[in-house]
């Protein structure tokens, strides 16, 4: 069907055009995989083949082993990618120090020349039957890239004599149906971010070994906070070992729990969704406050690929809450700063506080930006000309909405813990940052200290205040040297952000070529093509290039060239780059990583920005001087191109989901609370059924009549989500002493103590020797066991443990039986409790 208006193309140009489509493509897919490795995967011998010289040795490392990489693979993007297989399964645990590898089966890392591993069984893998091989992206050779460009950009030369009969564009007709049918660019954005969390929670189910999960379960603060959502569903208040924390993470987890009920397996899609969520809005809000064509839905696609954020979902950590909850506020402070004087400004900024405010209520990563966000509304108030008043009014509004947030939350902790901080371990963090010898983070030592100082490790208020009073003393002893240590902190923060990773500089390579590409079609020229290979350079100069040099590059670019829309975008940038740079800064930058999902989209959608511009601009400046030879139609873009209305749906999902927060919370009020020391009915055993229950399991293990009553364990216990079947002699990479290797295999779970979980008492972790099957969660049961405590467990973490010898189905209305009772023979560590066990 012919255009109007526009001449049939002829066949030859035809040909010409779909050739150079052709090129192009094949050119962004194997940029992709040069730059990432996502696309291809092959394995490769390193040598312990028979023909082959045998893996090597490394004595002087601590006994571990090396494979040899062959010279075509010794790139950086092998050695950030490439994982050990053992018999084509990959080994658990990478590590990014040689030295690191020696402290556990499993482990290995990669480096410029060899893969250095340990094998799973702790042999030696030259003879233990195993085959080992090195898993790596398949490489593209930089020749094969500049061939598909000049092929392309020769096919479309061919074809420019004739390109002036082209109808326009199929991406300018594909936007203009989205500016007019805005709900269909939404339900897209939705439907691919949604698709985006599915493919996450396939791709990461499986997590490696680390501090924040264990053989694929969450662990560590995940377990804390379920555990506050969990009493907070039950009717217990805020309760548990993170209940003085940060509570806007469980309060919401929570309220899933009262309708879909409570699991791993929920607190997870709670998370997916929350993935999804601020995907869509950082879409909406990088376009608000970065118009310039293509930024928005890079950075929504950087969301959906970076791994920052796609190893959040399976996680249940605050950072994926905090990011997704403020960017649905920074989406209405946008609209709230929107040009213009709208009579529901006021309103869309009480609610940007609100939601601001719940998001550092999650994880307070953009704390000191919230004071210095009324500058955004005063330079908006300035710039749109709304008058003095209203614009200190509006200021005020905002200000008002964080402060409804914050004021309940800090009254609880003064009235509860003395302190007015949003969480009681700030002080503890404080501190670990300001002690001279303690690394510039939260640190062992300082707990150590505590301990010789006669604080109870388990008493989390006191730990607070005697944290707060050496952290003060400690600044007033050397301020000079503790403005130091922050300052090295802040550059270590900046030098994080870095376009080295994959997902970074694929998304940007691809940009500009897509900017390139668009300028070209719509000038009709191949010329705005030529400056890709200059970029690419720019990209390959830049590969050492940090934060303290991009972000300030980034902003002069914008600054410079994008514009009066773009400015409040600069704005926005500058505040919460650097606002968060101080309070990373002060806390000695502890979990950085696990923070950049709050701030690292900000981040992106300034660099893509910057990237744009330089784009559009040399687009323009070649054809600009192209127009002096020819008469060519000039590129009319601009990165000021108005900005297509977005429609009530955004909005409307904002206020649905703040709405469902606020009934949320009176659903969680009308729940029954229980005092902080009161116990439900049927929560503790009577003494005869305890006896029986002991006297029951001291006639499978005699033994355990040896024992003091004291050391014996006998509770009603919930058996929970978190179990991890663990097998002989398996080293699952952690330093908590639920996960030490143990030569038998063996069940470890966390259970709840008490019927009802009795409110202030934390989860307890248990060993069972052999698996659980048959005993689902969620049940009552009574549990009796040997108690295994260590008062110097690493960080205070499990320093009591439960040796696990019998279950016992339980019920307050029947009497006890023992008939289906599960019995567990003693495990290694239970049999060295006993006296006999001692003496051996």
């Amino acid at each position: 069907m012919m255009v109007r208006g526009t001449r049939r193309l002829p066949g030859g140009a035809t040909i010409s055009y779909l050739a150079a489509a052709a090129f192009g493509i094949a050119f962004a897919a194997l940029a992709v995989q040069h730059l990432s490795g996502v696309l291809g995967h092959r394995e490769i011998d390193i040598g312990n083949r028979s023909d082959r010289p045998g893996l090597r040795k490394f004595s002087a490392r601590g006994g571990h082993y090396g494979g040899l990489i062959p010279d075509p693979y010794r790139t950086d993007l092998v050695t950030r990618t490439a994982v050990v297989l053992e018999d084509g399964k990959p080994l658990p645990h990478r590590q990014t120090s040689i030295r690191s590898v020696n402290d556990g089966f499993g482990r290995f890392a990669i480096t410029a020349k060899y893969a250095h591993f340990l094998p799973l069984d702790g042999g030696d893998p030259n003879t233990n039957g195993h085959a080992y091989t090195l898993r790596v992206p398949r490489l593209v050779k930089p020749r094969v890239l500049w061939g598909l460009f000049a092929g392309c950009l020769l096919f479309l030369a061919v074809a420019q004599r004739r390109l002036s009969a082209l109808p326009p564009p199929l991406g300018d007709r594909a936007w203009d149906g989205f500016r007019k049918r805005p709900w269909i660019e939404f339900a897209l954005m939705a439907i691919l971010a949604l698709a985006g969390a599915f493919w996450a929670s396939l791709r990461y189910a499986d997590l490696s070994n680390g501090g924040l999960c264990v053989m694929g379960k969450p662990y560590s603060d995940a377990i804390g906070w379920h555990e506050v959502a969990a009493n907070l569903s039950a009717g217990l208040g805020f309760s548990g070992a993170f209940s003085d924390n940060r509570p806007f993470y469980p309060l919401l987890q929570s309220m899933v729990f009262l309708v879909a009920g409570e699991s791993l397996a929920v607190a997870q899609a709670t998370n997916l969704g929350l993935l999804a969520l601020g995907a869509v809005f950082v879409y909406y809000a990088t376009r608000r406050f970065f118009p310039a064509s293509g930024v928005a839905a890079g950075t929504f696609a950087f969301v959906l690929v970076a791994p920052e954020y796609q190893t959040m979902a399976p996680t249940l950590l605050t950072e994926l809450p905090a990011y997704a909850v403020g960017a649905v506020g920074l989406y209405l402070l946008a609209l709230g700063c929107a040009p213009g004087d709208s009579r529901w400004r006021s309103w869309l900024l009480l609610l940007a506080g609100v939601l601001l405010g719940f998001s550092n209520l999650a994880r307070p990563f953009t704390l000191l930006a919230l004071p210095l966000a009324a500058f955004m509304v005063l330079y908006a108030g300035v710039s749109s000309r709304w008058g003095w008043r209203k614009t200190l009014l509006r200021g005020s509004i905002l200000g008002v909405g964080i402060v409804l947030v914050f004021l309940p939350w800090a009254l609880r902790q003064k009235r509860v813990t003395g302190s007015w901080s949003l969480s009681i371990n700030s002080a503890e963090l404080l501190y670990g940052a300001a002690m001279p010898d303690g690394g510039g983070k939260w640190n062992p030592q300082q707990f150590e200290e505590a301990r010789a100082a006669g604080i109870d490790s388990n008493d989390r208020i006191a730990l607070a205040r005697y944290f707060s009073q050496r952290f003060g003393e400690t600044v007033r002893a050397d301020p000079t040297g503790y403005a130091g240590r922050m300052l090295e902190n802040y550059v270590h923060y900046l030098r994080e952000f870095s376009i080295e990773h994959s997902a970074t500089e694929s998304l940007l390579a691809l940009a500009v070529l897509f900017v390139l590409g668009a300028a070209a079609l719509r000038s009709r020229s191949v010329l705005p093509l030529l400056g890709f290979p200059l970029f690419w350079l720019l990209g390959r100069w830049a590969d050492g290039w940090r934060g303290y040099e991009l972000v300030p590059f980034a902003l002069v670019v914008l600054l410079v060239g994008g514009g009066k829309r773009v400015r409040m975008g600069v704005l926005f940038a500058f505040i919460f780059i650097a606002a968060t740079g101080v309070l990373s800064a002060l806390v000695g930058n502890l979990g950085y990583r696990r923070g950049f999902p709050i701030i690292g989209w900000i981040f992106f959608a300034l660099l893509l920005a910057s990237a744009v511009v330089l784009a559009n601009g040399w687009s323009r400046g070649v054809l600009a001087l192209a127009s002096r030879f020819n008469r060519r139609r000039p590129l009319a873009h601009s990165v000021d191109s108005p900005l297509a209305a977005e429609g009530r749906a955004p909005l409307l999902l904002a206020l649905s989901f703040l709405g469902c927060v606020l009934i949320g919370c009176l659903a969680l009020g009308a729940r029954p609370y229980m005092g902080k020391h009161s116990a439900p009915q049927g929560l503790d055993l009577k003494e005869t059924i305890r006896a029986e229950a002991i006297e029951a399991t001291r006639l499978k293990e005699p033994s355990l009549r040896d024992l003091p009553p004291e050391q014996i364990y006998c509770e009603v216990v919930e058996l929970g989500d978190f179990r991890w079947e663990i097998p002989g002699a398996y080293d699952a990479g952690h330093w908590s002493r639920l996960f030490e290797r143990r030569p038998g295999s063996r069940t470890t779970v966390y259970v709840y103590p008490g019927v009802h979980r009795r409110p202030g008492i934390g989860l307890i972790g248990a060993h069972f020797l052999g698996n659980l099957d048959g005993i689902p969660n969620h049940a009552p049961y009574i549990l009796v066991g040997i108690l295994n405590e260590d008062p110097n467990a690493p960080l205070g973490h499990d320093p009591v443990v439960i040796e696990g010898l019998a279950l016992f189905p339980y019920s307050p209305e029947e009497p006890f039986s023992a008939v289906d009772a599960r019995f567990f023979p003693p495990g290694y560590a239970a049999l060295e409790l006993f006296p006999a066990g001692k003496d051996d």
